[in-house]
Parts: structure tokens; C-alpha cells; sequence
């Protein structure tokens, strides 16, 4: 009986040994075959480079190939930092920011005009010459220096964090910049909860159980059923790649969005409290979409929809932004606000998608908040 139950054993520890070396070898398999086929295959062509936006700008399709180089990593406080990085279009530091170029045209004692935001500050659809703040430079007439604190998914809250970050390691700001709006979005996903960030739920998911395993090096399963599960796991992902943004599910309702504007507006008196510690100018900024003004969309035509849900959430976030910001715990934001939701109703296509300009937009931007400076500096010299 006892010969029978060790048989039995060994029976089964090959069977598991041999469908975890299975599981690596198909993964590993896998693997290699995407790199191959992706290394012979010939680019994609990019939707955004057949747009209007682009049609005499030779660095665009390059732009869209070396954006999907870019490299992201964990990084504690602020979620993630982008990677060095060197192209024709895309060139970011050591410390994960992205150049600009202008800048080392500017006397080494002009104002820093450090600018914080999203992907569309830090500059997706552009090449380093034309992001907002390489076009500030240009249009200020190279009186400021400008710093791209932007980091493609930042809300304001990663970016206020960020910013104090690089205030300790001697960063030292004379103005700031903070556009935000759009990346707030994420805060309506159901399982999100306050001041989170749009890739908690996917870090949250890749951690799960490593504090077990720490704990517990050797625990059987660890072993046995680690590779089987991988391979499940990478099955299942994708079996729902193109219903998993689909299945994502919002809770639209008014406690959520005046939570998420009161988060965003006390990440702003956050940062302008810092800037007024300093003797900072702070400028706050409600950054434009499709969904806000009159912009000229008929170029994205068939890619957006009214059921598009982001164009939803600017209806429903916006307004109730602006609405609080008279309330007597934000009032004192006013004087720092600048509202460029209209700021592209103008007669030529600016956007790229949803959200995301071609450089004319930047520039927009760009002449939009130096008029706002050199007003701010011109009331700071009355006073």
C-alpha cells in the first residue's frame, strides 16, 4: 500500500513538472514568436499621421514610432517616471524629463516657468521643438526658461508630488504652470478610490500575493503552480483585449464628480500653497477637449461618437470645477485660474484625437499663458 501511495506521488510530481516546463516553453514560444513577427512586419500606419494636422510635417510618422518606444517604471509617491530616452523627435533626461530644446538658448539667470501635467503637456503628437513649453520660449521672446515637468497619465495630484520632489532636489521654480482637466477622468472608474491615479487598479493587480511570497519563499504552489498560472493569466488577457476598455464601469453620479473637483482643486491649493511659501507665481489651468468651446472635429470624424465617454465626464466635471471654485474654500484660487477651454475655437484643425493637439495647439497654448504672465508681472510691479 505504502509502494502504491509513493508511486502515486511520483506520478504526480512529474505530471506537475512537466505541465509547468510546458507552460514555459509554450509562454517562452509565444514570446519569441511575437518578436519575430513584430521585427519582419512592416510598421503600422498611424491614424493620427493621415489627419490634416500633419499633412506637411515630415517628423510625424517618426514621432509615433518612437512614441511607442517610450518606457515607463514603477517609481514610489508618484506611481511612475518615464525612461531615458534619445530619438529624433523624443529626447528625455536621465531624471525622466523630456527635453526642451529652446532652453539652452535662454540666459542661465532667466525665470524658471516649470510646467506640470499630462501627456498633453509633456507632448504627444509633437516632436521636443513644438510641446507647450518649447513654444512658450519662443513666443516669450526667450525671456523665461522653461522645464517639462509633464508626464504622460499625471493627474495634478502626481504632479503637485512630483513638483515638491523636484523643489527638494533643488529645483527652484519663479513661475508654474499647472494644466490640467482630462486626467482627472479616470477617478469616475468604479474601484478607483479618492486621490488615486489611472494605473493603481493594473500595479495593484501585478503585486498581488508578492508579500505572501516574500513571507513565504517556499511554499509548494510557488513552484509548482507559478508557470501554469502565468500562462492562464496571459490566455485570459488576451482572450479580453478588446473588451476590457469596454467593460470598465463609471459611477457618474454627483457625490463623484464634485469629489473628484474638490480633489482636483486641492491639489491646486496644494501647489499654490508651496508656490506662496516661495514667492512662486502659480497659474492653474482648466485644460481644453473636444467636449469644451467649438473646436473644429470634422477631421475625426467616425473616430469620436456621442457615446464617447470622456466627451460625458467634461460635461459633467467641468462645469462643477468652475462652479466650486466660487465656494469660500477655493475662492482664493480665482486670482491663480486661467479657463482655456475655448482657447481652440478657432478655424483649423487642432486636434489629434480627443484630447491630444498638433503643434498649432501647443502654440495656442503657449501665447495664451504668456499673455497671462506678463499681466500677472505687470500687476505684481504695480503693487
Amino acid at each position: 500500500m505504502a509502494k502504491i501511495l509513493v508511486v502515486n506521488v511520483l506520478v504526480l510530481v512529474a505530471l506537475l513538472f512537466i505541465l509547468n516546463l510546458s507552460a514555459v516553453l509554450i509562454y517562452n514560444a509565444y514570446q519569441t514568436y511575437k518578436t519575430l513577427a513584430g521585427y519582419f512586419a512592416p510598421e503600422p500606419i498611424r491614424r493620427e499621421i493621415l489627419l490634416p494636422n500633419y499633412e506637411h510635417i515630415e517628423w510625424a510618422a517618426q514621432h509615433f514610432i518612437e512614441l511607442e518606444e517610450v518606457e515607463r517604471k514603477y517609481k514610489s509617491f508618484i506611481g511612475w517616471r518615464t525612461l531615458p530616452y534619445q530619438g529624433q523627435t523624443i529626447n528625455i533626461d536621465e531624471s525622466g524629463i523630456r527635453n526642451t530644446p529652446q532652453s539652452g538658448l535662454v540666459a542661465e539667470d532667466a525665470p524658471n516657468v516649470v510646467f506640470l501635467g499630462g501627456s498633453t503637456m509633456w507632448g504627444v503628437g509633437v516632436n521636443d521643438e513644438n510641446t507647450i513649453p518649447a513654444h512658450f520660449i519662443d513666443v516669450s521672446q526667450m525671456r523665461f526658461r522653461a522645464v517639462n515637468l509633464g508626464v504622460i497619465g499625471y493627474n495634478a495630484l502626481q504632479s503637485f508630488i512630483f513638483l515638491k520632489l523636484q523643489m527638494l532636489d533643488g529645483l527652484e521654480p519663479d513661475i508654474i504652470i499647472s494644466y490640467d482637466g482630462v486626467n482627472e477622468f479616470s477617478k469616475y472608474r468604479k474601484g478607483l478610490g479618492p486621490y488615486a491615479h489611472s494605473r493603481e487598479a493594473q500595479i495593484r493587480d501585478r503585486v498581488k500575493g508578492i508579500d505572501t511570497q516574500i513571507i513565504e519563499p517556499l511554499k509548494l504552489r510557488n513552484f509548482f503552480l507559478g508557470p501554469i498560472e502565468s500562462l492562464i493569466s496571459k490566455i485570459i488577457d488576451m482572450l479580453n483585449i478588446t473588451t476590457q476598455e469596454s467593460a470598465i464601469s463609471y459611477d457618474l453620479s454627483q457625490e463623484r464628480t464634485e469629489r473628484i473637483a474638490k480633489e482636483l482643486l486641492d491639489s491646486w491649493l496644494s501647489i499654490k500653497d508651496l508656490a506662496d511659501q516661495n514667492d512662486i507665481i502659480f497659474i492653474a489651468i482648466l485644460q481644453p477637449n473636444v467636449a469644451t468651446g467649438n473646436p473644429k472635429i470634422d477631421h475625426l470624424e467616425g473616430y469620436l461618437n456621442a457615446d464617447f465617454i470622456e466627451v460625458e465626464l467634461s460635461k459633467m466635471l467641468y462645469p462643477k470645477v468652475v462652479e466650486l471654485m466660487n465656494s469660500p474654500k477655493y475662492q482664493e484660487l480665482k486670482n491663480n485660474f486661467l479657463d482655456l477651454t475655448s482657447a481652440f475655437d478657432v478655424d483649423e484643425y487642432i486636434y489629434i484625437d480627443w484630447h491630444h493637439v498638433s503643434p498649432n495647439g501647443n502654440r495656442i497654448i503657449a501665447e495664451h499663458i504668456n499673455e497671462h504672465i506678463n499681466l500677472l508681472i505687470k500687476d505684481k510691479e504695480v503693487e
